[in-house]
């Protein structure tokens, strides 16, 4: 029997256990239990069910060869791991990702079975980029075809239009930095001696 940790059986487990992969707590025997039958049951043809899996385990003397892959897997995923920011965010459902990556072009086969998971943040960031890149684009054509037709001095470039979530952040973030400068000279100004 062939046990892997690929997508399809992080979603498996994920619809069993009814929570995110990244909530699973792999000290718990039934996590455990489930995350085995998911690498064992996606990545065999044999068709059985979670309730006949621990009987199977026992039959085969595999429950050690099995429980060792999981961890294997899991110490392969730990050392890419990325630092976590402050930010405290939900864990996404890795099914949700890989539905994700297969509806922007990636091939089915390889996302549920071949792709590593270290990989879907790679290309998670690329999405987001090409989604940025479409939009920014389909606004400048936009501002260019209803350029004749409105005040040109109230909209004078594409941002004026539309700005988008990433601009206005950078908008604000240059605010600030331009209200400490101001800051600065203005107390340079006011606490300067007179001629």
């Amino acid at each position: 029997m062939k046990a892997k940790l690929n997508l399809q059986a992080i979603r498996v487990a994920e619809r069993l256990l009814k929570k995110p992969f990244g909530e699973f707590d792999l000290t718990d025997e039934e996590t455990v239990l489930t995350l085995m039958y998911a690498m064992v049951s996606e990545n065999n043809d044999k068709v059985f069910t979670l309730k006949r899996f621990p009987d199977i385990l026992e039959m085969g003397k595999i429950r050690k060869q099995i429980h060792d892959a999981v961890l294997d897997e899991m110490a392969y995923i730990d050392q890419f791991k990325e630092e976590v920011s402050d930010k405290e965010e939900k864990a996404p459902y890795m099914g949700d990702l890989a539905v994700l990556l297969i509806t922007f072009g990636l091939d089915a086969h390889f996302v549920l079975y071949e792709m590593k998971l270290f990989e879907i943040g790679d290309y998670i960031k690329a999405i987001d980029e090409h989604k940025k890149e479409q939009m920014e684009r389909d606004r400048l054509w936009t501002f260019y075809t209803i350029l004749p037709h409105i005040d040109q001095k109230k909209l004078k470039k594409p941002q004026d239009l539309m700005p988008f979530p990433w601009e206005s952040e950078q908008l604000e973030k240059d605010a600030l930095e331009q209200l400490e400068k101001d800051k600065d000279m203005f107390n340079k100004f006011f606490n300067s001696k007179p001629l």
